[in-house]
C-alpha cells in the first residue's frame, strides 16, 4: 500500500530569527565600511589624478589607446562600488526593520513558527511582518534566504547564521548561491511543469 509522504516539520524561533537577522545586519555593515573606505580613496584619486598619470597607470596594465574608454572603466568601477554599498545599506534597512517587529511579536506572546514549506513560512511571516514590506523584491529575497538556510540547518542556529550572512552578502554583489534542494525552484518546476498560474503568481511577488 502507497502512502503520500508527509513533509518533516521545520519550526523556527523568533529569538533565533532576531540572532541571525542581527548577524547578518552585522557582517553587511563591517563590509560597507571597508567598501566605503575604499570608494572614498578610489574617488579621491578619480577626481586629482592628472590624465597622463592615469594614463600611465592603466595603460601599462590594460593596452588601451582610448582614452574616454579608459577612463570610462575606472568610472565604472567606481559605480560598482557605490551600487554595492546602496544595497547593502537597503538590505540593512529591510533587515532591521524586521528586527524591530520580531521584538514586538515577542512582546506580544508569540514565540516561534511552525511550517512545513516555504509557503507556509510565507504565510506566517504575513502575521509577523509589515505588509509593505513583501513589495520589495528584497525583502522577499531575504525571506527565501532565512527559508534555505532553514532547509540546509534545521536546528544549528550558529551554522544558520553564518550561512544566511553569506548569501546576503553575496546577493548584494549580484551572486546567488546554488542549492541542493529542489523545493527552492518553484519557478523552475512551475515552468517546466506549465503551470502558468503558479508563474504569474511567483513572477509578481505573491506566495
Amino acid at each position: 500500500m502507497q502512502h503520500n509522504q508527509i513533509k518533516e516539520p521545520y519550526s523556527l524561533s523568533l529569538e533565533d530569527a532576531i540572532t541571525m537577522l542581527s548577524a547578518a545586519i552585522k557582517g553587511l555593515k563591517v563590509t560597507n565600511e571597508v567598501l566605503v573606505s575604499i570608494f572614498n580613496k578610489e574617488q579621491q584619486s578619480y577626481m586629482t589624478v592628472s590624465m597622463e598619470k592615469a594614463i600611465s597607470i592603466i595603460l601599462g596594465e590594460s593596452g588601451l589607446t582610448n582614452i574616454k574608454m579608459l577612463y570610462s572603466i575606472y568610472g565604472a568601477q567606481l559605480f560598482t562600488i557605490k551600487n554595492s554599498i546602496n544595497k547593502r545599506n537597503e538590505m540593512i534597512a529591510h533587515l532591521s526593520i524586521m528586527v524591530g517587529n520580531l521584538k514586538q511579536q515577542i512582546k506580544e506572546g508569540n514565540k516561534i513558527i511552525n511550517f512545513k514549506a516555504e509557503e507556509e513560512l510565507f504565510i506566517a511571516f504575513m502575521n509577523v511582518f509589515h505588509r509593505k514590506l513583501f513589495e520589495s523584491p528584497l525583502f522577499r529575497k531575504i525571506c527565501n534566504e532565512i527559508w534555505r538556510v532553514t532547509l540546509t540547518f534545521k536546528d544549528n542556529t550558529i551554522h544558520k547564521s553564518q550561512l544566511l550572512k553569506e548569501h546576503l552578502d553575496l546577493y548584494t554583489q549580484g551572486i546567488s548561491e546554488i542549492s541542493i534542494h529542489k523545493e527552492n525552484y518553484p519557478l523552475h518546476k512551475a515552468v517546466f511543469d506549465n503551470d502558468l498560474p503558479t508563474i504569474r503568481r511567483l513572477c509578481v511577488g505573491e506566495r
